[in-house]
């Protein structure tokens, strides 16, 4: 890990603890941002369409994460739903549903 790498982790874990929620993958506590579903509304033919909850931790802090595997998020368990997508600079988002 290189000293830019040391320091853009470091800035992720103290964003995601000022604006994250406390998730627990593994026995261990870690920080990050949970986005709620959304939903939306065709007007033109009432079709509601409903979006995924996800979740944006840092990559260091999920290793060996993989669909189905289960955190539980603000005392809520959850199980990864689809393949998580690493952005290559430090973060990993995981797309959820509730179990």
């Amino acid at each position: 890990m290189t000293g830019a790498d040391t320091i853009v982790n470091q800035a992720l874990k103290d964003l995601f603890t000022i604006v994250g929620y406390e998730v627990i993958y593994e026995g261990a506590t870690i920080q990050g941002y949970f986005k709620e579903p959304s939903h939306s509304t065709d007007f033109a033919t009432g079709e509601i369409t409903a979006g995924a909850p996800f979740l944006e931790v840092r990559t260091i802090d999920v290793p060996g994460i993989a669909q189905d595997k289960q955190l539980i998020i603000a005392g809520t368990t959850s199980k990864v739903v689809a393949p998580p997508i690493t952005d290559g600079k430090g973060t990993t988002i995981l797309e959820l549903a509730t179990i």
